[in-house]
């Protein structure tokens, strides 16, 4: 039986050594933050709210688990957990603002802001970041020497800082427009944004552990690949489903940053795909080197895909009755719809069909260049039948 199946199991029925870590991880958490009756209110339930609600918990237990790795015990490394999802959260409060995402619901809630309030919403976000430093600091409590503590603060505010994760949220910004990103700088928004954090919790899990320098370094790295397959795996799902009960904000201010993350999430394996970064890499990329699907996959994708090409299809049988036009100078409707020809009726069909297939899984892609086969087969035939009819 493989080892992974008792542990599932386990997992599955709220018991084994990952559930233990998180309900004292939750347990922890709870008691870090403000009461949410202590003044001013508020803000405090703000925090809470963003805080407390549903979520996987990864950055907090990787923290765990990279301590409990070296050689420490798991619970030494609670306050580093706290103060990562602290962290992170902060991030995701401010992410959804007006300014930023102008998101309206995150994980099937109504977003801070929207149930706080902006002001409210943009004031939690700024007190979890503070109180993310008041808990890590609590490592001293548990055994860690000052220059431990220390060196675990200035781990996790480079990681919060402006050349990390702020600083990805930048480049996110910047992204802004119809300029189309490339795979690098996808990568780096990702590394920062995504991989930095990821990148600290199990440097302050190996911290709390007592882990040595050159551990600490192997576990750094990891965390920025790790940070990045997980926004890819992320990306996937995005483009598997739509999210549930988001409402698009259009016309208010953070437009650029809203359209830059969708291309930022499309762009993701894609952009690893045409820049392989090892075997690993290209096994996480089933659907072959190249394919750069233009239209965003999920809700309304294919619908956009399909006018598009419909378009392109009476462009195709207007060229038709325009060159009719300049040669006979009348017009002829029945030329639009005649099947012998070249363009024909046919040949627009398919060409719309080739060009709605490009749109939706690449221009590169093996499905399109099937369509694209036939479509010359079909308007290779068109031009015999005229040939035909003299």
């Amino acid at each position: 039986m493989s080892p992974a199946l008792p542990a599932a199991t386990a997992w599955l029925a709220g018991r084994g050594p990952l559930v233990t870590r998180m309900r004292g991880f939750e347990r922890y958490l709870g008691r870090a933050l403000p009461a949410a009756g202590a003044p001013p209110g508020k803000l405090h339930a703000a925090m809470r709210y963003a805080v407390l609600g549903p979520g996987k918990r990864l950055r907090p237990l990787l923290v765990l688990t990279a301590c409990e790795a070296v050689g420490g015990p798991w619970q030494r490394a609670l306050p580093a957990a706290a103060a990562v999802e602290l962290v992170h959260a902060f991030s995701l409060v401010h992410d959804d603002l007006p300014a930023m995402d102008d998101d309206d619901f995150r994980r099937g809630r109504p977003t801070t802001h929207r149930r706080f309030g902006e002001a409210l919403g943009l004031l939690a976000g700024d007190a979890l970041l503070a109180l993310a430093f008041e808990v890590l600091v609590d490592l001293g409590e548990r055994g860690m020497p000052p220059a431990g503590v220390a060196r675990a603060v200035r781990v996790l505010a480079e990681a919060a800082g402006s050349r990390v994760l702020v600083g990805g949220q930048v480049l996110d910004l910047m992204g802004e427009g119809p300029r189309r990103m490339n795979g690098r700088a996808v990568r780096e928004i990702h590394l920062r944004k995504t991989g930095g954090l990821i990148s600290a919790a199990l440097v302050l899990g190996g911290l709390a552990g007592g882990a040595p320098a050159a551990r600490l370094r192997d576990l750094a790295s990891i965390g920025l690949e790790l940070g990045f397959a997980f926004q890819i795996g992320q990306a996937r799902g995005h483009r598997r489903r739509p999210r549930q009960g988001h409402l698009p904000a259009g016309g208010r201010r953070g437009a650029g940053a809203r359209r830059s993350r969708p291309s930022a999430r499309e762009r993701g394996p894609w952009g690893l795909a045409a820049r392989p970064q090892g075997p690993a890499s290209r096994a996480a990329h089933p659907r072959g080197r190249g394919a750069r699907p233009l239209i965003h996959e999920g809700r309304g994708d294919t619908t956009e895909a399909f006018w598009f090409a419909l378009a392109i299809g009476f462009l195709i049988q207007g060229y038709k009755g325009f060159s009719d036009f300049v040669h006979t100078r009348h017009w002829n409707l029945r030329r639009f719809v005649e099947t012998g020809g070249m363009p024909s009726s046919h040949a627009a069909s398919v060409s719309s069909l080739s060009t709605m297939v490009g749109l939706h899984d690449g221009f590169r892609s093996s499905l399109f260049a099937v369509t694209l086969f036939f479509s010359l087969i079909v308007m290779y035939d068109a031009a015999g039948l005229r040939r035909a009819a003299g």
